[in-house]
């Protein structure tokens, strides 16, 4: 039997109401392509998903499409499991609370046909399912770059987003697939495990590409419209940072980063604290213009220190 052209995986743990807009995203397709293969991994939901799943499936017969039961709590042993079972040699992760647009699978298709990079970020913007705040920008949700076009390799501290990522099933393999340590477990925030796979790849000279036409459009749910979630978030990747080995533990190292951060945050409370006086501008704006990159940097030196202690002990 001929193997599939690829392989879209879908982890998922009790997000049936979303996952249900995601399967249908991939029904309603244009140009696509017959020879690829949907997996949907079910993470120990304990909501309607395996129901959602088993109904879109059925309805749509024509699919090549299986629900798996992931055991293995996290987010990373289901996408681990996702590459393991695929049939195809690439394969697109898809987050299960987005809708993909309406020719991911064509251009999935083209990427793997043209086989000129083995791992591709694509670009998601807002879904706005449960309504958006007047202060909230687009830009809040989005990792577009404006700067690149078409399909290339930004600089290396790009990171391709792993809710919609290609890759060469092998090139998983070969890396040991995606840290435990590191990823989402449950309601956990952590953004490591792609970040910390993709600095493994590029320690072997391996390019990690952009692509603006690979898109998605993630969900904008209610928690994140809020500033709190923001420094939540941010504080968390310095975590993931120091967790990928993106940055060492260390007084030198630190101190960087703290003169780093102050740096940045003069600059940006002298840039950011005039727009107040202008119109639609907000409080919540420029607490998160100010102070997100400053999260992020407490977020890498807190852990940077308390992954000191314990290794000291």
């Amino acid at each position: 039997m001929i193997p599939p052209l690829f392989t879209v995986i879908i982890c998922t743990y009790d997000r049936s109401d979303l996952l249900r807009h995601c399967l249908d995203s991939l029904a309603d397709q244009s140009d696509a392509p017959e020879d690829w293969e949907l997996l949907v991994i079910d993470n120990n939901s304990t909501d309607a998903t395996p129901r959602v799943t088993d109904d879109f499936l059925a309805a749509h017969p024509q699919l090549n499409g299986r629900r798996i039961r992931e055991a293995q709590q996290g987010l990373s042993h289901a996408r681990n499991r996702g590459y393991r079972e695929a049939a195809a040699d690439w394969v697109i992760y898809l987050d299960d609370d987005a809708r993909a647009d309406r020719r991911f699978l064509a251009r999935t298709a083209e990427l793997v046909r043209d086989r000129q990079y083995r791992i591709v970020g694509g670009v998601y913007y807002p879904w706005y399912h449960y309504g958006r705040p007047d202060w909230y920008r687009d830009r809040y949700a989005s990792n577009a770059l404006p700067a690149y076009r078409s399909l290339s390799v930004p600089p290396a501290n790009y990171v391709a987003t792993g809710g919609v990522m290609l890759w060469e099933k092998n090139l998983l393999a070969e890396l040991g697939g995606f840290d435990p340590r590191v990823g989402m477990v449950g309601k956990r925030i952590a953004y490591g495990e792609e970040t910390y796979l993709q600095a493994k790849a590029r320690a072997r000279g391996i390019a990690v590409a952009y692509d603006p036409r690979l898109i998605i459009y993630h969900v904008v749910i209610p928690k994140k419209l809020s500033v709190d979630w923001f420094f939540r978030s941010y504080f968390a990747a310095g975590r993931d940072a120091v967790l990928g080995g993106k940055v060492k533990p260390g007084f030198f190292s630190l101190a960087k980063e703290l003169l780093l951060a102050a740096g940045v945050m003069t600059k940006d409370l002298l840039w950011y604290t005039p727009r107040l006086l202008g119109p639609d501008y907000y409080l919540e704006n420029w607490l998160i213009d100010v102070f997100r990159k400053v999260a992020k940097r407490v977020g890498t030196v807190y852990t940077a220190l308390l992954h000191d202690r314990v290794t000291h002990r």
